[in-house]
């Protein structure tokens, strides 16, 4: 339970939206919707005992997590400053949690949209991206934190309630690992490769039936074969019941 209640509690954290049942069941992967409710309903119980900066709200079936409004002013001030969408604020959100962080960290979390969310944040000028490997390290500006009055040795700090949602995701980032049983009932661990083996490429050889059917100028199946070799032997059957039909009539007058 425990489990699922990390991957609905990260999965509304990067949808940013509320979500249905039928939704939090078919992404978590969990077919029974009762099941998927119950460990809703405990999860919004383990987070208004924590008292934290997030709260999971619920309307009918339908969930999303939300900031307290103990804390709404500073997400306000933030958004009126900016003037920035709220989805965008959410990723910079993101961002600055686990400054510095590499983009593809970042769009994991938050998706493909968080691409022009990034774009539009580099333009004005709050992070910087540099080329780190296939990906970029994403760093916050000294304008981000002049800008939101932010002092860096209190940023972690700032954003203390996204850790719960931070762990919840690196769990469900960690691969799982698979083992095979042997016949004496030992684990044997699956061997890891880093890409896949090249193969061969693939020649197809006409089989027996085809290399017939070529034969008779590529229109006989093997189903037309089978069937002119039941109407030859029916025919053959056929003339010689005529043959011994004659004969019989012959008989008698040579009686």
């Amino acid at each position: 339970m425990s489990d699922l209640k990390n991957r609905l509690e990260s999965i509304l954290f990067a949808s940013g939206k509320a979500l249905n049942l039928e939704e939090l069941s078919r992404l978590t992967r969990e077919r029974d919707l009762e099941v998927v409710r119950k460990a809703l309903i405990e999860l919004q119980q383990e987070l208004e005992e924590k008292k934290g900066s997030v709260m999971l709200a619920n309307e009918g079936d339908e969930w999303k997590l939300s900031v307290r409004e103990k804390y709404l002013p500073f997400i306000r001030k933030i958004v009126t400053k900016t003037e920035l969408p709220k989805s965008v604020v959410e990723t910079l959100a993101v961002v600055a949690y686990k400054a510095p962080v590499l983009q593809s960290k970042v769009i994991h979390i938050r998706t493909n949209k968080a691409y022009k969310h990034l774009d539009f944040l580099e333009e004005k000028g709050y992070i910087t991206r540099e080329k780190k490997g296939r990906t970029k390290l994403i760093k916050l500006t000294q304008k981000f934190f002049e800008y939101f009055d932010i002092p860096p040795e209190k940023l972690k700090e700032k954003f203390k309630g996204f850790e719960e949602l931070d762990k919840a995701i690196e769990k469900m980032e960690q691969p799982k690992e698979i083992d095979l049983i042997d016949e004496e009932g030992h684990k044997v661990k699956l061997k890891e490769y880093d890409a896949e083996p090249e193969l061969e490429p693939y020649t197809e050889t006409p089989s027996p039936v085809e290399e017939y059917a070529e034969k008779v100028d590529g229109l006989v199946t093997y189903g037309e074969k089978k069937e002119r070799k039941h109407k030859k032997k029916k025919h053959k059957k056929e003339k010689k019941k005529e043959e011994n039909a004659k004969l019989k009539e012959k008989k008698p007058e040579e009686k």
